[in-house]
């Protein structure tokens, strides 16, 4: 994967600019974490989707993979409202990814 297949890639995603959109009817915004991988970067730009790149090394210890899957396991009957995350709801994943880092991931950044 180069960068600008990825781009290339990143710009067809028809769900990001819709979910941009989406947030920017309902004043909204989002922000998409990438793992630092060489191909990955944040070129595109939109209003209400901010793109950032996490620290080197930091999914290491816990891929995306992983946590979206845990994620769903966990609140699974709450997957039809995947938009509909409130604040404590939020703060609580946030908790659960902390946990989850090992202190070698942590010392790798």
């Amino acid at each position: 994967m180069t960068r600008a297949l990825f781009q290339e890639w990143l710009d067809e995603i028809n769900e990001l600019n819709e979910l941009n959109e989406h947030m920017k009817i309902e004043d909204r915004h989002v922000l998409l974490l990438l793992d630092n991988a060489f191909a990955h970067c944040a070129e595109k730009l939109l209003s209400n989707v901010e793109i950032e790149m996490l620290p080197p090394n930091t999914t290491s210890g816990c891929p995306a993979a992983d946590v979206a899957a845990s994620v769903i396991d966990d609140d699974e009957k709450s997957t039809k409202d995947i938009y509909k995350v409130d604040v404590l709801q939020a703060m609580h994943w946030c908790r659960d990814a902390w946990d989850s880092m090992t202190q070698s991931a942590i010392a790798n950044c």
